[in-house]
This record gives C-alpha cells, structure tokens and sequence, in this order.
C-alpha cells in the first residue's frame, strides 16, 4: 500500500519523510533543505501527524563533521514545527528536546540567546507538566540553565531562583523514590544542588556558613548513595568529583596558611586520583569527554596547590603518590595539558581551565610565578587557538563576552614564550593571534578588491557576498549555521586568493621579515604586560629584542587606572575632582617612566634630548592591556626635566603589528612589497581636500566655544577646505563616503565604557542617529586612490581614542582605531576629556 501523500501549499509531506530518511547520510544537506521548504509551507491542522513524524526522525539525527552546524540546523527545525503542533505531550516533547538542544549548544559556544530560549521552552514545559517524575526531572534542568545564566549574566536573583528549584527538585526526587522512582535521579538531583550551591559559596562574596555546610552534605549525600546503589562509573565518577572540589574549596577558603587543614587537600587529592582512575576507560567515549576533562583538570589544580605547599614548608600531602615535590607540579601540568588536547569536548573548557591554572600562579612567591607559567605554555597556546576560532563565527554580544571573560590570555601565552626562551618572534606570533580579534575580520572586509573583482568577478562576489554575510549574521544574532556557512567560503576563498598573483592578500600571521620590514624608519616597542611577567618587546631595522620590565605589574596598573577612570567617568568634574585626578596622573605616569619608559629608552640608546642638528627618533608604541588607555608619551618626571618622553623621541602609536602592516601595505610603503594598482602615490598634505565636521552647538551639551575657530585656522591653511556645521549624522557618512584626504571633527565624543563599540561622535541628531564607532568601522574605501594615499582624521573630541573597559583593551574598539578601518592612515585622538 502506497503511503499517503499530504500536501500543503508547495510542500509535498510525504517527498519530506522520505527526504528525511537519509538524515543519517547526510544531516547538514537535509536539514538545510528541510527548513527552506519548510519556510514555505502554510499551518494546517489537518497534517499534524506528519509534522510530529518529522519531529521524532530529527530527534534521532546523527552529528555531522561540523556538529554545532547540525545541531543548530536542528533547534531551528522543531523552532519551525512548534507552530503546527498543539498542545499536548508531543508538543511538550518536542519543546524539552529543543531546550536540551539549546543548552548544549550554549554550553559549546557560549551562546546567550541559546541559553534564553532553553529557559523559555524549559518554563513551558514546567507549566503544562502534571506528572511529578517529568516535573522534577525538568526542574533539575531548569536549576541548571539558570544557574548557567549567572555565570553569563552575573544576576544574584538568577542563582537565587536556581538554588530554589535545586532544592525543590531535590526534595520532590527523594518523595517520589518511594513510589519507585530510579536512585540515579536523586543523585543527579543532588550533584545539581551541590553545583548551584558551589556556585554560590564560590563567586559570591556574603556566603554564610550555612551554604557552604548544606554543599558539602550535598556532594558527601551524593556519593554516599552512587555507592551503596553500585551506580554506573560516570555518575560516581561525577559525584566523587564535586566532593574533591568541596574539600579543595574548603582548602582554599582558608586565608591564613597556618591554620589550613591539610586533611582537606589530602582528602581532595585522593578523591581526584579516583577519579581520574575511573575516568579513563571511558575517554575514548564521546559523550563522556567533558567528564573527563573535568577529572583531569580538577585533579590538575589540587595538585598545583599542593605543589605551594611544597614550596612554602616542604610538606607533601599524604595523597599525592608522588616521589617528591617538583613532580608534582610536573603532573599538574601534564594533567591539564592532557585535558585541553581531547576531543569533543566543550571548546570553552581549554581556556576556561587554563585561565584558572594560570591565575593561581600569583599565590606563589616571585621566584616561581615565571617558571610555573612557562610550562604553562602549551595550554596557552591551545587556548589562544582555541578562543581566535570560537570568535570569529560568534554572534556579536557573544564574541564579545567571550573576549571579556578571556581577557588578556594571549599576553599570558607571550609571556610564557619568552619565560621559556623561546624568542620575541614566536611571543609576536602568538600575541597577535590572541588581540584584536573583534577587528580582524573589519581589516579583510576593508580591503581594497577592485583587481580581484577585474581578475576573476564571480569569485570576488561570492568572496565579497560571504563576508558581507558574515558580518551581517554575526551583527543581527542569526542562527549558528547561517554564520558557519559563509565563513566556510571565505576561508576556501582565502587559500585560493594566495595563489593568485596580481591581486591582494587576506590578513595572515606575519613572518619574521614582514614584522621587521615595519621598523625600516622608527622603532616598534609592543609593551607586554601582565600580572606575572612583563616585557618590552623592540623590532628595530634588521632585529628583535626584548628587555625585560620586573617593576612593571598589570595589577599594581590597574588598580591605579581605576581610581583614574572613575574620576573621568564623571559626568561633572568640580575642583577637588580635578585635584585629584591631576595628583593621580601624575603618580601615575611617574611610574611609567621608572618601570617602562626609562628601561626602553635607554636601551635604544637615546638617554638624552638630541641636538639640534640631529633627526628626533621616532618610536612607535603599540600597548597591551590597560596601557591602552593611556600616552605613553606623557610619561615622565616632568616637562621641565629631561627625564621625560617628550624631551626625547617622538611618539606614535598602533594598535597591533598586523594592523599596521596592513595600512602600509595598502599603501605600498613597506620595503620589498609589491605596490598594488594606484599605490605610486607620494604620501603628503599639500592641496589636499579637507572635511570639517564642526559643532559649537549640540544638544543637551556644552557650547564648543573653540570650534568655529578651529574650522576658520584650517580652512586658512587648506583652501579647498568643505565645513559641515551642527550636521546630522547621514550627512557626515555620506561626505566621509567621498573619500576626503583629511577629515577634522571638532566636537563632543563620548564612550561608551561596557560597549565600545557604541561610543559617539556627537551630530546634531545624536540622540537619533548616533554616529557611532560600529558604523565609522563599517565604513570601507572602495577607490584604490584611497587605500593608497596617506589620510588624516584629527578628531578633537573627548574620549576619541579611549576603548571603554579594561577587560575589552586588547580589542582597540574606540572611534580613533575606527577611522583607521575606514581608510585614514593617520589618526589623532585623545583617549581622556579634552579641556
């Protein structure tokens, strides 16, 4: 007998079954075509059969090679089918495994609106669920995604409410044992409590006694029942784990080392060691890899913590099973080196557990802290790796925490490199790899792809096309899958584009020449800081070098870079802020010039002021960190003694290696290269068009006095000058877009300190239209004229070259580093209020 066949609109059902059978085959293929036909089809009741059939054939789809691609095929799948279904079990079905769906993708990619929709289908679900089994299983999953959104969104009421349905679930699962419900769901329902429980005696500071008394039973409970139950090895596994993390924390809660227990270490480590023990046979199991990886790295910690306490009073805790103390550390990083290498594993684990490591390095003494890190090496390379290739594909609010809770890895990573010798060109390499991730793919898509498009134009459209894709799909939060495709273009169009002379080249790791082809007429000092180790590392003509910074920490940095930005972050500023902020400044470049200048200069030799007959020299920085925010050239003792920056070299700036290779190699400028069509231009000023964007007046601002002023100097000097006065914010892009050789903005600029990207240059419809840095970077020169000349952007305006917060520095986002995406080879900003 023939199957029925229904037909709806343009959509023949059962041509889709029988598509879908092959779904085993060939996952990303089927479903992409499920969802485009799907799209067109037209809600009727009359074939619900056929969509729950369609339900249960992708529930049991297989992983394809790109797993989170079919997996995000698949939530928009049933996202698409829950229309057509009514109200009932199969529609509640449906909804718990695209919760489950969700999460885990959340969990692989870090995706927020991953984890909000696994909550919203989870509290549907709770709502029409009448079954208390269904309904305690369910609210351990909903403590779990809102425990997981704390972490996310740092809301204390979130973890509140996760601890509260923790409890609920907990209780609810020991009544229904007595009615025949499985032990394995009571010890789930407890590692689940212990989890939110952990959570909170762990990042929060107000902890009382209590919780941390109800997590140790909880975990100690846990274990107690897997035993006497002989549970399967994972779920031991797991409980035992969370009980080793209780005593570890219990270990390090305890701030006077005098009065540590060392019971708890042991008792941690021994539990650790059983863990990793019966973890092993299942490491070649998928779905048992983060399991694993958790055994290994938390084994990993406790053993770093015991290797302290080997340094500090020579002990070795009775659980080690180790023949002396430096084999201990030796084991911790074997064990996490291991952890980062296995597959199929949440991506965020590796720089997620390095992190760790390497932060706990600071409770060592300082004869320790380079040497610890050194080994670190090889997970901080990982990591690094690993975080570049997560956000490249991220939707933009994801990238961007994803790049705020990684902060400053790529330094550490730099770090270890020169704490093990191994050269400031492999230190480059990986620094860069690490910074500016968020501007890497700005740089490829500003590219100048006029030969290309005369060379081969199917290509470069699709090329062209893809990127403008994946910018768009990055920006709008589209679905996994439709920001994996386009990237999967361009990085085929990247390899064929290296193979095709004539034409430019995608941004790519520089090679030792290339770096050192940048210092062929100044001298390029990167500064390398962390709170471990930090280095100045100097490309001069022909050669790298490093000199080492002992006296140059990031914490001692930031922690007076707080008390700076706080007071500039005022709205008003009185006299005794002013006071207090010119005080600050003071110490505070002072102390650059002991720690980082000084050493520098006298390096490279230039001790003194030169004579009045020889040529300054010309260094230029590029900072790390929280050096970002601040001129270098302003340290010193002071301008009236020759101890200082200014009465030295003369100072510029850039915001990495690569993206100053980038400028210069538009413009053909760089010693060897190959100047593209047009690139014969001679950089200079003279008889250039200049655009003025001038605002004395703005809204709900103080009157820019000056600003006409400055508008009238410079149109004396460059007659052929165009003034837009109190302009909106279109009018400004579309002149921008005509390419001028010099642009001048004389007006306020704000920034914005949690997203950078959203600082302002104020128009007169600011309030309106903002003119922000997203859409100054979002401007591209299409003319090879452009990319070729020397351009200048002047922005004499506040905050201009200031990127926000300092966990998002290495980024460079502010509005000076967004003119130099759009075509100006040269820009001025200040990174603090103008006067």
């Amino acid at each position: 007998m023939r199957p029925r066949s229904y037909t709806t609109g343009n959509l023949d059902i059962c041509a889709l079954k029988n598509m879908l059978g092959n779904i085993y085959h060939n996952v990303l293929n089927t479903i992409r075509a499920f969802i485009w036909r799907l799209k067109g089809a037209s809600k009727s009741d009359d074939h619900l059969d056929s969509f729950r059939a369609m339900c249960m054939l992708l529930e049991g789809a297989s992983e394809s090679e790109d797993q989170e691609a079919a997996r995000s095929q698949r939530i928009e799948v049933a996202k698409l089918l829950l229309p057509y279904l009514e109200q009932g079990p199969t529609r509640n079905k449906i909804m718990e495994h695209l919760a489950s769906w969700c999460y885990d993708h959340f969990k692989a990619m870090n995706s927020w609106q991953s984890l909000e929709d696994a909550l919203e289908y989870l509290g549907q679900v709770l709502e029409a669920t009448e079954v208390d089994v269904d309904y305690a299983r369910l609210a351990v999953f909903y403590a779990k995604c809102l425990q997981a959104r704390f972490m996310r969104g740092r809301n204390t009421t979130d973890l509140e409410n996760a601890i509260d349905w923790a409890e609920k679930s907990t209780d609810l699962t020991r009544t229904l044992l007595k009615h025949g419900a499985g032990i394995e769901s009571l010890v789930q329902a407890l590692g689940n409590l212990w989890h939110c429980l952990f959570t909170k005696v762990h990042q929060l500071d107000e902890v009382i006694d209590e919780d941390f008394k109800k997590m140790m039973a909880a975990a100690q409970e846990a274990v107690d029942v897997a035993v006497d139950n002989n549970l399967p090895t994972v779920i031991l596994a797991e409980a035992k784990n969370n009980l080793g993390m209780s005593y570890q924390f219990q270990w390090d809660r305890c701030t006077r080392w005098e009065e540590r227990n060392y019971n708890d270490l042991d008792r941690s480590l021994e539990l650790g060691w059983e863990v990793v023990a019966m973890m092993k046979g299942l490491s070649s199991k998928s779905n048992a890899s983060n399991a694993v990886v958790a055994a290994l790295s938390n084994l990993s910690f406790r053993l770093q913590r015991a290797y302290l306490c080997y340094i500090k009073d020579g002990s070795l805790p009775l659980a080690t099973r180790v023949p002396n103390g430096e084999y201990l550390l030796d084991q911790a990083v074997d064990l996490l080196a291991e952890s980062t290498a296995i597959p199929k594993t949440e991506p965020l684990s590796v720089p997620t557990n390095t992190l760790a490591f390497v932060s706990y390095i600071k409770d060592f003494p300082d004869d320790y802290r380079g040497y610890i890190l050194g080994r670190s090496s090889i997970c901080l390379n990982r990591s690094v790796y690993t975080l570049e290739q997560l956000c490249v594909v991220a939707a933009e609010e994801d990238r961007r925490n994803n790049l705020t809770l990684f902060y400053g890895i790529s330094r550490y990573a730099a770090a270890a490199h020169l704490q093990l010798n191994r050269g400031p060109f492999a230190a480059l390499q990986i620094l860069e790899k690490g910074r500016g991730i968020a501007n890497a793919t700005l740089q490829e898509e500003n590219m100048n792809k006029e030969v290309l498009a005369d060379v081969n134009p199917d290509f470069a459209r699709r090329y062209i096309d893809a990127l403008q894709a994946l910018k768009d799909n990055r920006f709008n939060n589209a679905p996994y899958h439709e920001r994996s495709e386009p990237h999967e273009i361009i990085l085929g169009a990247r390899k064929k584009l290296l193979g095709m002379p004539g034409v430019f080249h995608p941004p790519k790791d520089l090679c030792v020449e290339e770096m050192m082809s940048l210092a062929e007429k100044e001298d390029i000092v990167l500064v390398n800081i962390t709170n471990l180790r930090s280095d100045a590392i100097i490309i001069r003509k022909g050669s790298i070098h490093t000199v080492d910074l002992p006296n140059l920490d990031e914490e001692v940095l930031s922690e007076k870079s707080w008390e700076i930005q706080t007071r500039l972050a005022k709205e008003t500023q009185d006299e005794h802020t002013l006071s207090e902020l010119q005080k600050l400044l003071t110490e505070f470049y002072r102390h650059l010039w002991k720690s980082l200048v000084k050493p520098v200069l006298t390096f490279l030799g230039y001790t003194s002021s030169p004579a009045s007959s020889e040529r300054w020299p010309h260094i230029r920085w590029i900072p790390t960190g929280v050096l970002c925010l601040y001129p270098i050239h302003a340290a010193g003792l002071s301008l009236n003694k020759p101890d200082n920056t200014m009465n030295r070299v003369i100072s510029t700036y850039a915001t990495s290696l690569s993206s100053l290779y980038h400028i210069r190699q538009q413009q053909g400028v760089l010693s060897g290269a190959t100047k593209q069509p047009g690139n014969e231009h001679t950089p200079g000023f003279e008889n250039s068009s200049v655009l003025v964007i001038s605002m004395p007046d703005t809204m709900d601002q103080q009157p820019l006095t000056l600003s006409s002023m400055e508008a009238a100097a410079i149109a004396t000097i460059f007659p052929s000058t165009q003034t837009l006065t109190g302009s909106k914010t279109q009018d400004v892009l579309t002149e921008l877009a005509a390419e001028p050789k010099i642009v001048h903005f004389s007006c306020h600029g704000t920034v914005d300190y949690d997203f950078p990207s959203q600082s302002l240059l104020l128009t007169s419809d600011w309030k309106t239209d903002p003119l922000t840095t997203a859409r100054l970077q979002a401007l591209s020169s299409k003319s090879s004229k452009a990319h070729s000349e020397s351009r200048l952007a002047f922005l004499s305006a506040c905050f201009a070259a200031n990127g926000g917060v300092e966990n998002q520095q290495d980024e460079n986002i502010h509005l000076a580093s967004s003119m130099q995406h759009a075509g100006f080879s040269n820009v001025v900003g200040s990174t603090c209020p103008l006067p």
